[in-house]
C-alpha cells in the first residue's frame, strides 16, 4: 500500500519492479467469430504490404466490392471505406466471414481479410487477486462464462525519494467475446468483473492527444504558450502570464484534466469502450452529435392569435387583495348602491339576459377573473362547519339586500 500523503498510479507489472508490461496469452488464440457473437459481422480488407499497387495507396470499396460479390453475395449487407487503405464490409453470417478470411480470390487480388480486436474481444479488470497467484495460473484455472485470452497484473508507482513500482491485487483481463462476463471465479471464490478504461494519451512534445513522446513526429510546441519550443525555456513571453492551452486556448497547462479537450478525449475512450468500436468510429460519433433538439432557440415562433396570450402569474398578484370590478354588470349594479330611488331609476336599462355568452365582453377580463385568488384569500374560513354556515349565510343576505335596494323604484 501507498505511504500516506503520496500519490500512486496503477501500472503494468515488469519484471524486477519495472514498469514495462508482462502479461500470459494463449498461444491458440484465433480471431474469428462463432455463433454466440451478434451481427454484423465486420472484416477489414486492406492491401498487402507487396502488392505492386503499394500498401499506402488508396482502396477502392468498388474494387472489394468486385472482388468479393463473386463468392459471398447475398450474404453482405454493406461495404464501406474506413480509411485510406482499408475497408470494412459488414456480413450477416459468421461462416461466410470465417471463409473470406482465407479465401483465395483475396490474395489473388493483393488484400488481405482481417478481424479486428475490439470486435471481438472485451478488456475487464478484476480486484483483489491475491499477489501468490501468478498469471498463469488465473489464465488456466479461472472459470469465466467467456475464455479468458490474457492476464496482466498492474503495478503500483510510488513517489518518494525515488520513483518504485510495487505489485498490486489489480489484474487486467482481456476475454474472447462482444460481453464482459459478470465475474470470474476461483476454488469458489467469485470476483467481479468491471470495464477497463484506458486512461487517455497526450504528447508532451507536440502537446496532441492519441500517443506519446517515443511515438510523436511533430515538432515541439511550448506548453506555457503553444508556439515552436523555444530554446530556452525563460524565452517563453507567458513566464510570468498564466499558460495558454495549446489544444482549447484557455489559460490552463495542455495536460489539465478539466481541459474541455481532454474530457472530449476521455468521452471518445469511454463511448469506445462501453460500445466496442473502434477509436475512429467513437471520435466520428461524437464529432458528429446534433444539437440539443430542446434548447430553447430552437423552438419555433408562434404566430399571433385572435386572442393575446396570458401573461406570467406573479405570485404577488395571487396574494392581493383587489376589487372585482372587471365585468361591467358588476358597474352599473355597484352604481346604485347607496343612492335614491329617483337616482336609481335615471340609471341605464340593461336588456334582459337569457344566459347566452356576450361577445362584448373583451378576454382581458376572463383572464383576470382567472389569475385572481378569491376574495379574502389571506383570510381563510373557519374550520368549525356551523361558524361557516353562519358566514357564508350573512354574506349572501347582504348582497341580496345591496342589490335589491339599488333597484328598487317607485312607481
Amino acid at each position: 500500500m501507498p505511504p500516506p500523503g503520496k500519490r500512486a498510479r496503477v501500472l503494468p507489472q515488469g519484471p524486477q519492479g519495472d514498469s514495462n508490461p508482462v502479461q500470459a496469452v494463449r498461444t491458440d488464440l484465433n480471431l474469428s467469430y462463432d455463433k454466440g457473437d451478434r451481427p454484423p459481422f465486420i472484416v477489414f480488407v486492406r492491401r498487402v504490404a507487396d502488392s505492386s499497387d503499394g500498401a499506402n495507396s488508396r482502396l477502392d470499396p468498388i474494387a472489394v466490392s468486385r472482388t468479393i460479390l463473386c463468392f459471398a453475395k447475398n450474404k453482405i449487407i454493406e461495404i464501406k471505406s474506413s480509411g485510406r487503405n482499408k475497408v470494412a464490409v459488414h456480413f450477416n453470417d459468421f461462416a461466410t466471414v470465417n471463409t473470406v478470411l482465407s479465401h483465395p480470390s483475396l490474395k489473388e487480388a493483393g488484400l488481405h481479410a482481417f478481424i479486428s480486436s475490439f470486435n471481438i474481444l472485451r478488456t475487464g479488470i478484476i480486484r483483489n487477486i491475491p499477489l501468490d497467484i501468478s498469471e498463469n495460473e488465473i489464465i488456466n484455472h479461472f472459470f469465466s462464462q467467456f475464455k479468458i485470452i490474457s492476464v496482466r497484473r498492474l503495478n503500483i508507482r510510488l513517489r518518494k525519494d525515488e520513483t518504485t513500482f510495487s505489485p498490486s491485487r489489480t489484474i487486467l483481463v482481456k476475454f474472447r467475446g462482444q460481453y464482459l462476463p459478470r465475474s470470474v471465479s476461483y476454488m469458489h471464490v467469485s470476483f467481479p468483473v468491471f470495464p477497463y478504461f484506458s486512461r487517455v494519451l497526450i504528447c508532451f512534445s507536440c502537446l496532441r492527444y492519441g500517443h506519446i513522446n517515443a511515438d510523436c513526429k511533430s515538432k515541439p510546441q511550448c506548453e506555457r504558450c503553444g508556439d515552436a519550443r523555444h530554446p530556452e525555456p525563460d524565452a517563453c513571453p507567458r513566464l510570468s502570464l498564466p499558460p495558454l492551452c495549446y489544444n482549447c486556448g484557455r489559460e490552463h497547462l495542455p495536460s489539465a484534466t478539466s481541459c474541455p479537450a481532454y474530457l472530449k478525449q476521455k468521452l471518445i475512450y469511454t463511448t469506445a469502450t462501453l460500445e466496442n468500436i473502434s477509436y475512429a468510429e467513437a471520435r466520428s460519433k461524437i464529432n458528429g452529435l446534433p444539437p440539443n433538439p430542446f434548447h430553447p432557440s430552437e423552438f419555433p415562433t408562434f404566430s399571433h392569435s385572435r386572442n393575446s396570450p396570458r401573461s406570467v402569474v406573479n405570485y404577488h398578484d395571487l396574494t392581493t387583495e383587489e376589487p372585482a370590478t372587471s365585468s361591467p354588470i358588476f358597474d352599473t349594479l355597484s352604481q346604485g348602491v347607496g343612492r335614491s330611488y329617483s337616482a336609481a331609476a335615471s340609471l341605464p336599462k340593461m336588456a334582459p339576459s337569457n344566459n347566452s355568452f356576450n361577445p362584448s365582453l373583451s378576454n382581458e377580463h376572463s383572464v383576470r377573473a382567472n389569475t385572481h385568488a378569491p376574495r379574502n384569500y389571506q383570510n381563510p374560513p373557519p374550520t368549525n362547519p356551523r361558524k361557516l354556515l353562519e358566514r357564508n349565510a350573512s354574506r349572501n343576505n347582504n348582497s341580496l339586500r345591496d342589490i335589491h335596494n339599488s333597484f328598487f323604484v317607485c312607481t
